[in-house]
């Protein structure tokens, strides 16, 4: 009796699997295979400014994610024994290899650093004004360089692998799934093959003295900040630009939400600038006045998080979830990045250059004085746990553990 029952449970069970299989049949069409539904991917599309907090522009690239930086101590300087004329942002990969360009005289030079600040090799000969900035390309081998107003290849071990002609100042490259390298393209913009070969250019109407730095959502769409918001294809076809309703309007860079919303920040009113946010079709969505200075980041779970009189955490639709005070001592906070664990880290310049850290609560974790001058480009991390930082016309650059 039992094993009749269990026969009969069994053939139930294949009757309502088969039932199950041609329904979902009869929903393909002729000639495709079944295939399991797709996940829905919610996670932001590009967190932060330069993508990740490695500062790689470069989402195809080996994922590490950054441990968090616990001590708030010094680890290392690197002192480069002379002035430093310009600023320059680092790229970090995922063995916690540094690149860096010190902008000294006569020539300028890329360095390579091991994660212990000790040198890998030098690169001597490069120029980039004011604005220099590294992207990574998605197998490590390579990273990318506005040298003048031409784009460089060197890679990994510091040989010259290319120049392009089609580049122009103050571009932080984004790097596409193929290894194409979207660029500024003095006022236009370029998608340039991994050889140095180009692939498109197309009209964009850009400043070539603006500081740009290139995003992309999940279908490679390319991004662009400056006067105005401009979306383009992987193929070079406009799609959409958006003005703000703001006089002087200057934007950098845009974050990339989840479900393709963008954010961005006015760099013209601070202290009272506006974040802004669109859809991914360019349809205005809201714009919140703020003491934010820098590009929000973009947690997780799609809570935008900002610093600049104070530090903020906005939902999607605009809300402002928290508002926390800066950490004793400090007026204004800038350039923020984000660890895996949602730590913020950004950088003030009160009484010389802080290095600062809270909890994605906003609660202050540390704070560091590293007795710097100088102006602040961006920090960057490293997966092991570690920050830098690189003060403008310092010649000096800090690790922090």
């Amino acid at each position: 009796m039992r094993h009749k029952r269990n026969r009969y449970i069994i053939s139930i069970l294949i009757t309502l699997l088969s039932v199950s299989v041609i329904s979902c049949s009869e929903n393909l069409l002729i000639g495709e295979n079944p295939i399991l539904p797709k996940a829905i991917i919610v996670s932001p599309m590009w967190p932060q400014s330069g993508f990740n907090a490695q500062n790689t522009s470069s989402p195809y690239a080996p994922y590490s994610h950054c441990n968090a930086v616990n001590l708030g101590e010094v680890d290392w300087f690197y002192d480069f024994g002379g002035y430093n004329s310009d600023g320059a942002e680092f790229c970090v990969d995922s063995k916690n290899n540094i690149y860096f360009l010190w902008q000294g005289h006569p020539w300028h030079k890329i360095y390579k650093f091991r994660h212990d600040g000790t040198v890998i090799w030098i690169k001597d000969s490069v120029y980039s004004d004011n604005f220099a900035s590294f992207s990574l390309s998605p197998d490590e081998k390579n990273i990318y360089m506005n040298n003048g107003t031409r784009l460089i290849c060197v890679d990994s071990t510091g040989h010259l692998q290319w120049t392009s002609q089609y580049s122009g100042y103050y571009t932080k490259p984004a790097i596409g799934k193929e290894g194409t390298i979207y660029t500024k393209n003095s006022n236009d913009i370029a998608a340039i093959n991994p050889d140095g070969t180009l692939k498109w250019t197309t009209f964009a109407g850009l400043s070539s003295i603006s500081v740009t730095k290139v995003a992309l959502d999940r279908d490679e769409n390319i991004y662009i900040a400056e006067k105005k918001i401009i979306k383009f294809d992987k193929d070079g076809n406009f799609i959409w630009a958006f003005s703000p309703d703001e006089q002087d309007f200057l934007g950098e860079t845009v974050v990339i939400d989840g479900f393709g919303n963008l954010y961005f920040v006015t760099a013209k009113h601070w202290p009272a600038n506006n974040i802004y946010s669109l859809t991914k079709d360019g349809v205005f969505r809201w714009k919140l006045t703020s003491g934010a200075f820098s590009s929000p980041v973009i947690g997780f779970d799609n809570k935008i998080y900002s610093v600049g009189v104070s530090v903020y955490c906005i939902d999607t639709s605009g809300v402002i979830l928290w508002t926390k005070p800066m950490p004793q001592g400090i007026s204004v906070g800038e350039a923020p990045v984000m660890d895996f664990e949602e730590n913020l880290y950004f950088l003030s310049y009160d009484n010389g250059i802080n290095a600062i850290s809270v909890n994605k609560n906003g609660d202050p974790r540390w704070t560091i004085n590293l007795s710097l001058g100088g102006l602040l480009p961006g920090p960057s991390l490293m997966p092991m746990g570690r920050m830098l930082v690189a003060p403008k016309r310092a010649g000096k650059i800090a690790c922090i553990k």
